[in-house]
């Protein structure tokens, strides 16, 4: 939170006072690894609170950031690839996932159909995100519990993960003026497409794997610009607004 205020302070032109949140979130970060990971291991052994730890770079050095990386996938692989999470990870998990090359860890964990997955909700006929990972038991009872709505946005938070990931669509700069265009490719899909529509136009990708091939299809608005990457490889190839088609 220090540092998006102040990134969103600096943006405004008042560079004093975002170095003065800055130096907050310096200290808070020391402040956390003191207390919760003096050895770089988390006092909390979660998907959430490690997940949590590396999408927001809360750990002192690489080692620990390692150390916590396979921890993560750890956890992840002792759950059989299950949602450990709840309102404060599931946003951030995929994420963090990416940050540290387990982007495959995460499609797997998105094309779960047991409980606690999201694609549990789809099998038991839920057409909107639940409250709750269970609010509908396998048996197809209402969970007696509390929290059981069956429309709340909170764990549907994936799909900007998945707009990010699977559509490939991310800003560069503010207002999506210059855009990233990198869909990564995974689980068992062999076709997805996204679109965004910005203050510019709308940005829209489609893409299909077939006979070993990755085929892109790039739409971008006028007066804006896009950084494509293709799966496998290390090129960026800048394009302007239009339509345009890669294979690799």
């Amino acid at each position: 939170m220090t540092q998006t205020l102040s990134q969103i302070i600096g943006a405004l032109g008042n560079s004093k006072l975002a170095k003065k949140y800055e130096t907050q979130r310096s200290d808070l970060k020391r402040q956390f690894q003191s207390a919760w990971a003096p050895d770089g291991k988390l006092a909390n052994r979660t998907q959430t609170a490690y997940a949590l730890s590396l999408a927001f770079d809360l750990l002192k050095d690489e080692k620990q950031k390692n150390t916590a990386a396979d921890t993560l996938r750890d956890i992840i692989k002792n759950n059989d690839y299950l949602v450990g999470t709840g309102f404060a990870g599931t946003p951030q998990l995929g994420f963090a996932l990416s940050g540290i090359n387990s982007t495959d860890v995460f499609y797997r964990m998105l094309l779960q159909e047991k409980v606690p997955s999201w694609l549990y909700q789809v099998v038991m006929g839920g057409t909107t995100t639940w409250e709750r990972w269970d609010s509908m038991l396998p048996n197809g009872t209402i969970n007696p519990g509390e929290m059981t709505s069956f429309n709340h946005y909170s764990f549907g938070s994936v799909a900007n993960w998945m707009h990010q990931f699977i559509g490939g669509i991310a800003p560069l700069e503010p207002g999506y003026k210059t855009v990233a265009i990198a869909p990564i490719p995974g689980g068992n899909l062999s076709h997805a497409s996204a679109t965004y529509i910005s203050q510019y136009g709308t940005i829209s990708t489609d893409w299909t794997v077939s006979n070993g091939k990755f085929h892109l299809k790039v739409r971008i608005p006028p007066n804006t610009k896009a950084k494509v990457t293709l799966p496998g490889t290390q090129k960026t190839k800048t394009v302007g607004s239009g339509y345009h088609e890669f294979t690799v």
